[in-house]
């Protein structure tokens, strides 16, 4: 059996007995996932059918690939092992179909519109502190935000709906003291160190361009906008003076898009020119365009475009600089305002700056963990410039060293360790009796 579909599968490995937070970590394995994998079409094979859904070849491999980064595995040059990670992979794809299927069967399970639009906001923002800036994300993905929460938010609901039956499963679920010291003595050798681990906010204070600096990109495209109009070549100015480097190369072109793809400014402009027609420059997050319709198939579009970014000045830096001094001087005199500011700025510029909660350090980044190692003995940072065209300041609230757990040192975190193997013994035993049931083929 062959079929064509987007590869891009919502599918994650189940039931690590290792998994503290299930919606933390489908967060993360979910933007791994993007990471690892782009929307490609290609004919495809299908190994496997459970309750009508088929499984692809590539949906395995993907899991298989996905599993093997996290156990940091090369499965390039050994068989053996990408057998085992393929066998594997399946099995578990397979388990993830019966539980999804069941879930979306059971009528006391339901997601409203505003929990998954409320977890894919947190989902992409998750995905944008990850690459380091929204144009950095959507330059990863080579698409923008407004396509990739399209794309995305399907795959997103079915992963919702497998994690509320397990947490429905999970409820009234206990552990003795003498299961915990029980499984201590099992698998003490197999218990992970626990990392390095911050408490911190952060205000992250941009360099933003000025007007000046707007007013010299949009003028020198004005000016590129009268040598196209004196027969200069769309093409060869792209290639010499656009600032997106993924596109300049040919010429600008971007390709046939679906509506609904590009960011708001550009496509409302882009779509209403007609074909050979030339924009004015369009102001957009990336800078400033002019466009050229190429040709346009009903809801697609192919346009080119010279981008000129908006860069901040040494102007702009200072007065960045002068406001995250007065931050810093008001911190000073009431170190207890940091976090108010934080949740401030976070709403008003939708960066890094936040309230975070425990966090490994080696989640954090070279500069935040530069930044925090900077603490004063009242906790705070002094301003430090950062490679994101910003100014950071951190708080440090507190920092737990690297150990080894026992049940002296760490009967809470052990604790909630055996409950979840316990669970998840539990879960698989179920996911085995609902598979006799259930109708599952191997191709």
């Amino acid at each position: 059996m062959n079929c064509i579909r987007n590869t891009t599968s919502w599918l994650i490995p189940v039931f690590s007995i290792m998994n503290y937070s299930s919606v933390r970590s489908l967060f993360i394995v979910f933007f791994s996932l993007i990471q690892l994998l782009t929307a490609q079409q290609l004919v495809d094979k299908v190994v496997a059918v459970v309750e009508g859904e088929a499984i692809l070849q590539s949906d395995v491999l993907q899991s298989a690939q996905l599993q093997a980064m996290q156990d940091q595995v090369n499965l390039g040059s050994n068989q053996y092992l990408l057998d085992k990670y393929m066998k594997d992979a399946l099995d578990a794809l397979v388990n993830q179909y019966v539980v999804y299927k069941v879930a979306e069967e059971d009528t006391l399970i339901s997601l409203t519109d505003d929990e998954l639009d409320s977890a894919l906001e947190q989902q992409i923002q998750a995905m944008v502190d990850r690459a380091g800036s929204k144009e950095k994300l959507e330059e990863a993905l080579g698409k923008s935000i407004k396509k990739i929460k399209k794309d995305y938010k399907d795959e997103l609901n079915k992963m919702m709906l497998i994690d509320k039956y397990r947490q429905k499963f999970y409820q009234d679920q206990d552990i003795t003291r003498t299961e915990v010291v029980d499984f201590y003595n099992t698998y003490r050798d197999s218990i992970p160190t626990i990392p390095p681990q911050s408490k911190f906010s952060l205000i992250e204070i941009p360099i933003e361009p000025g007007l000046t600096s707007q007013h010299q990109a949009e003028a020198f495209l004005n000016q590129l906008l009268d040598s196209l109009k004196m027969g200069a070549d769309f093409a060869d100015l792209a290639k010499k003076y656009s600032d997106d480097t993924g596109t300049a190369p040919y010429g600008g072109d971007l390709g046939f898009i679906d509506r609904g793809t590009l960011v708001k400014e550009y496509e409302e402009a882009a779509f209403s020119l007609k074909i050979g027609q030339i924009s004015q420059p369009i102001k957009t997050d990336y800078g400033y365009h002019i466009i050229q319709l190429m040709d346009k198939q009903g809801e697609k579009i192919r346009t080119r475009h010279i981008l000129k970014q908006v860069l901040p000045t040494s102007a702009d830096r200072e007065n960045a600089l002068v406001t995250v001094r007065k931050i810093f001087s008001e911190i000073e005199q009431q170190p207890s305002i940091f976090d108010s500011l934080a949740t401030i700025y976070m709403k008003k510029y939708n960066n890094l700056s936040g309230v975070y909660g425990w966090r490994n350090d080696s989640e954090l980044g070279e500069e935040i963990s530069d930044l925090l190692k900077e603490a004063t003995e009242e906790g705070y940072t002094y301003p430090k410039e950062s490679s994101n065209n910003s100014f950071l300041l951190g708080f440090l609230y507190d920092h737990k060293a690297s150990k080894t757990p026992t049940l002296e040192n760490s009967w809470d975190d052990i604790e909630q360790l055996a409950l979840q193997y316990k669970i998840n013994d539990q879960f698989q035993k179920w996911i085995n009796k609902t598979k006799e049931d259930a109708y599952i083929r191997f191709y």
